[in-house]
């Protein structure tokens, strides 16, 4: 609507009902397909010819970008390797418990000798700080202090991120490092990592009533809907030591299978 009242005159879009009557030329729109496929083809309908396939997710931080980065990490390396952890996402129903970030922090840091970096947004820096205090073995912090160039390099120079469903998971696909994504409101089949399944692991909520797609819960809802806070840590460190001592990643695509783990959790791979 905004886009037709601008008086924007080529507006593509998915023919979808609420959508359709704003557009000068709607886009197939596949129920159940990837996001990335999704966009692709929207993009193709705007340019009028079909893009092919799509590849694996690329960001290149600036040049410039490298140098800050590394002197941020500094401190952290130490000649030890970075277990990176970014906790924080658009919604609170997608945030699992600090308590359980730092468990397996602690954990991986100890049998591995990682140092343990946690990143966010400014917003975010209460909800590191938090992690950081359950924490036996203090992390370095950089919520709030990394530009999105800079975090793409942090994400880089680590061995292995945890996080929830969010854009920066997406950030580390792209730099090639390996992932564990926690799922919960949010279907992994449309939203999960674009790239190697074997390298990009989601770990997702069993519960019945997941994946709801809603996430716009009030702070006094979450108690009722602890999908992802169900997911126990025993199954995150299963994923992360798997993925620790895996030496090569090399083939491209992605692909989703569901096994039981135990009650609360599985893995999605």
């Amino acid at each position: 609507m905004l886009a037709r009242w601008a008086g924007i005159p080529k507006r593509v879009g998915y023919d979808l009902p609420a959508v359709r009557p704003f557009l000068t030329k709607p886009a197939p729109y596949s129920p159940g397909g990837h996001e990335v496929q999704q966009n692709m083809d929207l993009v193709s309908a705007f340019l009028g010819q079909h893009l092919g396939e799509p590849g694996p997710l690329e960001f290149h931080p600036q040049p410039e970008s490298f140098r800050s980065a590394e002197a941020l990490l500094r401190e952290a390396k130490d000649n030890q390797d970075v277990l990176c952890i970014h906790p924080g996402a658009g919604a609170p129903v997608k945030l699992w418990r600090p308590e359980a970030f730092a468990q397996v922090a602690d954990e991986l840091a100890h049998k591995y000798r990682l140092r343990v970096v946690i990143t966010g947004s400014p917003e975010e820096r209460p909800l590191a700080d938090t992690i950081a205090r359950h924490m036996s073995s203090p992390p370095l912090v950089l919520a709030g202090q990394t530009s999105l160039d800079e975090l793409a390099v942090v994400l880089s120079r680590s061995r292995l991120v945890i996080g929830v469903d969010s854009g920066p998971l997406h950030l580390a696909v792209s730099q090639g490092t390996p992932t564990i994504h926690l799922f919960g409101p949010t279907d992994p089949r449309l939203f999960g990592p674009w790239g190697d399944s074997r390298k990009h692991v989601v770990v997702a909520t069993t519960m019945d009533c997941a994946p709801c797609n809603r996430l716009d819960y009030s702070p006094r809802e979450l108690a009722d809907h602890p999908c992802v806070r169900s997911i126990s840590t025993s199954a995150v460190l299963e994923v992360a030591e798997t993925l620790l001592a895996t030496d090569s990643h090399r083939s491209q695509g992605h692909g989703i299978m569901a096994h039981e783990n135990e009650p609360g959790s599985n893995h999605v791979t």
